[in-house]
């Protein structure tokens, strides 16, 4: 984190001397600098979870809770600031199905499998306290994006999946939205996508996941 942050920062210095600005006041008759490359930063690409990933995962958790959290994400394609907002009553369960408020508090619909339902279900009825938040912290609070971020990867930890964060849930949704042969307009919509190429970037499908 703080070496690519280094880089982006030296990056940017270097753009600065190469400008003209430099030597526009008549100071230099050519830019010494103007030949400095600037730095590029590695473009990590958006892997979804493989099958044999979502498996492992699966079988990492521990809690109904963690089946509860890890089958929400999986299943919707929330953006984890969306799930933090989400409240109890929010949950419709008879048409398995919860509204939320994305980016530009734009709000729209998003869907559950029947057995991320029978999680919920299960993990609400463990709990006894009166707060309104649909998953809350030990500490009895609503789970924060942080609090998401820790619980995913500490379920990879135990089953040595890397690279678990709530975003490549979202990315997994799409590619799996799409490679079970769902329009990518309807991609768009589920996810709160208001252009079609943004819907793309996530919908990456491997040539490992056409193999039979």
């Amino acid at each position: 984190m703080i070496y690519r942050f280094l880089k982006r920062r030296l990056s940017h210095r270097i753009s600065l001397l190469r400008s003209r600005k430099i030597y526009r006041e008549g100071l230099l008759s050519t830019n010494p600098c103007g030949n400095l490359r600037p730095i590029k930063g590695k473009t990590e690409e958006r892997e979804a979870f493989t099958d044999v990933e979502v498996e492992l995962l699966k079988a990492g958790c521990k809690n109904i809770k963690d089946q509860a959290v890890l089958s929400f994400f999986l299943t919707t394609g929330c953006r984890v600031s969306e799930v933090v907002g989400i409240n109890k009553k929010d949950i419709d369960f008879q048409n398995r199905c919860v509204k939320v408020c994305g980016k530009g508090d734009k709000e729209r619909y998003v869907y559950f499998t029947p057995v991320t339902a029978m999680y919920l279900k299960s993990y609400l009825e463990t709990r006894d306290d009166d707060l309104d938040a649909l998953f809350v912290s030990k500490f009895k609070r609503r789970m924060t994006k942080s609090g998401f971020e820790a619980k995913l990867r500490e379920i990879g930890d135990q089953v040595g999946v890397k690279n678990v964060f709530p975003h490549r849930f979202r990315h997994t949704f799409a590619t799996n939205m799409i490679h079970n042969g769902m329009p990518i307009q309807e991609v768009a919509i589920l996810m709160g996508h208001s252009r079609i190429d943004t819907t793309q970037v996530y919908a990456h499908t491997s040539q490992d996941r056409v193999k039979i």
